[in-house]
């Protein structure tokens, strides 16, 4: 396997930040729960389960396949773009039951699209120290429900509406793209070893080799067959034209 150590420690600060972000909106989603009733005159159980619908656990079985095919760059970027389209088309919402559909399916899935490769990516990149790397990334989790709680509490009041928290908290969630990109997605792959080329080529040709000596070997076989059946031939018409003079000699004659 390609392993990069040294790059592998900006894959870890690069996941670390893309945690930091996702979880720190994810988890302080909550901060709008009032607001939610306010704005749209709502119920608490309506308001509630805005930010209960996420789907982030259900993207993952797609994500991962997604992730095979593509790789961790492709699927982070697009997950990052389809997130931010989520939060953009909940600021124009006229019922809180399109946030279910904005927030809830959109927004989930792409934040499930980003949270993936920023799991597996640090094996593919670090053989030793993986355990550490991990946890240090994970802690991005932690550190940003600390940090945006307030953040988003503050841009509540500041712009007195639940809508200028959620549109700094796109442009937030938009630095993922660039995060995504240090994500390199020829490290990880299988490289063969110019010794294995090597072996492979004469191996192949030893085979090549093989081939044209067992044909030679059969194209004699063929033609010691052939030779042999010919003499044969030539043997058995001996044998017929001797019967056939005896047969065709004179009478029997009796004493």
């Amino acid at each position: 396997m390609i392993k990069d150590e040294y790059w592998g420690w900006v894959i870890v600060f690069t996941t670390f930040t893309i945690n930091l972000i996702l979880d720190g909106v994810m988890y302080t989603l909550g901060v709008f729960y009032v607001e939610f009733i306010d704005y749209f005159k709502t119920t608490p159980g309506k308001a509630s389960t805005v930010v209960s619908e996420l789907v982030i656990v259900l993207v993952g079985p797609v994500a991962s396949g997604f992730v095979n095919k593509y790789g961790c760059r492709v699927v982070s970027s697009v997950g990052t773009i389809i997130s931010c389209v989520g939060l953009l088309l909940s600021l124009a919402v006229p019922e809180v039951e399109y946030l279910y559909f904005t927030i809830g399916i959109i927004t989930g899935a792409g934040f499930g699209l980003v949270y993936l490769p920023s799991v597996i990516s640090i094996p593919m990149y670090l053989e030793k120290n993986v355990a550490t790397a991990i946890g240090i990334s994970m802690a991005g989790s932690g550190i940003g429900a600390l940090i945006f709680a307030p953040l988003m509490a503050w841009l509540v009041n500041y712009y007195g509406s639940w809508k200028g928290a959620v549109l700094i908290a796109t442009g937030l969630v938009l630095n993922c793209l660039v995060l995504s990109l240090f994500y390199h997605d020829t490290i990880g792959k299988k490289e063969k070893d110019p010794k294995e080329n090597h072996s492979d080529d004469q191996n192949s040709n030893d085979s090549s080799e093989r081939y044209h000596l067992d044909s030679l070997n059969g194209a004699e076989t063929v033609q010691q067959g052939n030779k042999q059946n010919s003499l044969k031939s030539k043997r058995t018409q001996k044998k017929l034209s001797h019967q056939s003079k005896i047969l065709v000699g004179g009478p029997v004659q009796f004493h």
